[in-house]
């Protein structure tokens, strides 16, 4: 498909131009969530976590989350 001709480097400085974005967002909260220890496609338990922490109330600014 498509996304694997995309090269490691773009995708990097993509994903650091979106950082650079969200940390100047200061009038509404922006949550990151690390994802990368959990599978929330093939299990349920770990859909339903970011399920449950999408729908939480934040404060403005940033919300770093490892879960």
């Amino acid at each position: 498909s498509f996304e694997k001709n995309i090269k490691a480097d773009y995708l990097d400085k993509l994903q650091h131009a979106y950082m650079q974005y969200f940390r100047l967002q200061t009038h509404s909260a922006v949550l990151i969530v690390d994802t990368s220890t959990i599978d929330f496609v093939s299990k349920q338990k770990d859909y339903e976590k970011i399920k449950s922490l999408l729908n939480n109330e934040y404060s403005k600014g940033q919300h770093y989350i490892k879960v």
